[in-house]
């Protein structure tokens, strides 16, 4: 991959992941987990693939239900 496409992708992935890391901080604090599945939802971004495990848990727990 030349230098070009290193500099568009590495952005556009540390901006996805900044967008992950404000959009679970908001739901957070706007569907009131407890403090530790904010610092879950925000560790999970950093593994490949565990967001959707994740997903799935808070799913079952009714942490996503508003």
């Amino acid at each position: 991959m030349s230098d070009a496409g290193v500099w568009l992708f590495g952005r556009l992935h540390g901006a996805a992941f900044l967008f992950y890391f404000f959009v679970s901080l908001y739901s957070a604090s706007r569907l009131r987990w407890p403090w530790w599945c904010g610092v879950l939802a925000v560790l999970a971004a950093i593994p490949p693939l565990v967001t959707y495990p994740l997903e799935l848990w808070f799913s079952r727990r009714g942490l996503l239900d508003k």
